[in-house]
């Protein structure tokens, strides 16, 4: 079986990945030969001619391009809806109170171009994985996918009753969860069913259980588009390289052309926000000095274990130092303070002058314009992989870099905040975590992805991909 053709747009922030995504896709339809009795007055940007057109034969009909369009958040599913009403995009729905795949895989069967989340394709049955083969689908990822992440709605002791009860059994050479307990609906464990009857669930170090992006359904489709920053931080990249997937890496140039990422220089632009960030360097960042009892000296400051080992005095003593960061150095009203931790520690940090609800932003947060009115942010985090993916990624040959990573995560959630508006106000960013904030600053002393890979982890480099 052949595998897609998996392209990675790897661009900044603001590059205009999502604008491109929409008019190559509406440049592919309307190259179809039914086009233009189709379509009404169609338009693209000019960087779409990037994009092949698809190849016509005159003795044979060409099939109907279908897409499967895949973001985060529902607001960008009406984006996509909103910005290509010519592929009049279907969004899987609840109905009668059956579960949303119910309507996406008959969506699949019927041919229809389907804009929705991206919780919905891990779910796939063999029914729906030959529609998207039968139709040809093409899938555009708009922010990277998980290609391994950790189930995590069960319980240590819910596994072991799964086993125990033997409603599961584990292969022992390779660890994939079989499901034998039979066809089932409405049950507490009815994902752990679906999941692991696509083959993409495994039982990891005994207690954990594993998704891996089901191969069948990768395989299943014509094309695959990924839209992405920093694709390297990803597990999609590592679930890409450990199972031999081809793949390009491509960027979008300051005019809105595609050349190979190595080629992009984003210096003009980080010469503008440099422009307009401040990233604070003071005598406030000492409370990023702060070990647990026992802790050896250089442990990293700001991660959850470092947070979970501090004493109920030093967390408020983190919170008085915030209070004073906006009141003395940002000199911020509530109202355009954001600020975020790990959930576990929110309460327990929260300080008078970002109390309000509105201030915190999750520390995942992406793809949300709800904060871009935000100037000052402090980020008291320091992210690291989860430490179970990371092993079992080693154990399948791979890196994940832990800096790329934690990079990452940290930009998308500083671009929730008003950076992201295109000459808009200038930003105050306050991060305590020495490890993050030299993140941050080698990120803007950068002009290129490779020159920053290799400043990262000791040099990175070796991620870069097979090429396709």
């Amino acid at each position: 079986m052949t595998t897609p053709t998996i392209t990675v747009i790897d661009a900044i922030m603001g590059a205009g990945k999502t604008t491109f995504a929409h008019a190559s896709m509406k440049k592919t339809v309307a190259a179809h030969p039914q086009a233009a009795s189709r379509l009404s007055n169609p338009t693209w940007d000019d960087y779409a001619s990037e994009v092949p057109s698809e190849a016509s034969n005159d003795n044979a009909p060409v099939p109907a391009p279908r897409f499967i369009y895949v973001t985060p958040f529902l607001d960008e599913v009406q984006r996509a809806k909103d910005a290509c009403p010519d592929l009049d995009f279907q969004d899987p729905r609840s109905i009668d109170g059956r579960p949303k795949w119910l309507h996406f895989e008959a969506l699949l069967k019927d041919g229809q171009n389907i804009a929705t989340t991206h919780a919905l394709l891990p779910f796939l049955s063999d029914d729906g994985i030959q529609a998207i083969r039968d139709h040809g689908y093409r899938l555009v990822v708009d922010e990277a996918l998980e290609g391994i992440d950790l189930h995590r709605t069960l319980t240590t002791k819910e596994i072991d009753h799964l086993l125990r009860e033997r409603w599961i059994v584990v292969d022992p050479d390779t660890g994939a969860v079989r499901w034998i307990y039979g066809d089932h609906q409405g049950h507490r464990f009815e994902d752990v069913q679906r999941l692991a009857r696509t083959g993409s669930l495994f039982l990891v170090e005994g207690k954990f259980l594993v998704w891996e992006f089901p191969k069948a359904a990768l395989d299943a489709f014509r094309e695959i588009t990924i839209l992405t920053y920093l694709f390297e931080g990803s597990t999609l990249s590592a679930y890409f390289r450990a199972n031999d997937y081809p793949y390009r890496v491509l960027g979008i140039d300051r005019d809105g052309t595609l050349r190979p990422r190595e080629e992009v220089n984003e210096g003009a632009i980080k010469a503008a926000i440099r422009q307009r960030l401040t990233v604070y360097e003071g005598p406030k960042n000492a409370i990023g000095a702060f070990r647990p009892k026992g802790a050896k000296r250089g442990s990293q400051k700001f991660t959850v274990a470092h947070l979970s080992g501090m004493s109920p005095e030093k967390m408020k003593t983190v919170a008085t130092t915030v209070r004073k960061f906006i009141e003395r150095d940002a000199k911020a009203p509530a109202k355009d303070v954001a600020w975020t931790t790990f959930k576990e520690f929110r309460e327990r940090l929260t300080g008078r002058g970002f109390s309000d609800p509105d201030c915190f932003i999750p520390v995942n947060a992406r793809a949300s314009n709800d904060w871009c009115h935000k100037t000052t942010m402090i980020y008291l985090a320091n992210r690291f992989p989860n430490p179970v993916l990371t092993r079992y990624i080693q154990d399948k040959g791979q890196d994940h870099s832990a800096d790329l990573f934690a990079l990452s995560e940290m930009l998308q959630w500083l671009w929730r905040g008003c950076i992201r508006v295109q000459d808009g106000p200038s930003m105050t960013v306050f991060i305590p975590s020495e490890r993050m904030r030299s993140l941050l600053k080698a990120w803007l002393e950068t002009d290129t992805i490779p020159e920053l890979l290799e400043r990262l982890d000791g040099g990175v480099g070796k991620l870069a991909s097979p090429a396709a």
